[in-house]
């Protein structure tokens, strides 16, 4: 299966686990009390850094994997997660 297919597959996923780790914040350890839109919008520059994060994580991913199947699955998923939470670590963001 060619990469970029595989890719157009991951970054949703990818996405899907940024959201988790939004998730996570909010009703896990109650680190945020914003709204999923509320925490998109509050900081532009974090979001779009975050979301080039997300995207160059799940092109990696993509050109690394032969076929999609469930370990690729969560492989993309968790990605996604680490991408966020790496961000959300750091000062500058």
């Amino acid at each position: 299966m060619n990469e970029i297919i595989i890719a157009l597959y991951f970054i949703p996923l990818g996405f899907l686990g940024a959201y988790a780790h939004y998730f996570k914040k909010r009703h896990g350890d109650h680190t945020t009390k914003l709204s999923l839109r509320r925490y998109i919008f509050s900081d532009f520059n974090a979001t779009i850094i975050t979301i080039g994060s997300v995207i160059s994580a799940e092109l990696t991913l993509a050109s690394t994997v032969s076929m999609i199947n469930l370990s690729s699955i969560v492989a993309a998923i968790c990605a996604g997660y680490a991408s966020d939470s790496v961000l959300n670590k750091t000062d500058k963001i």
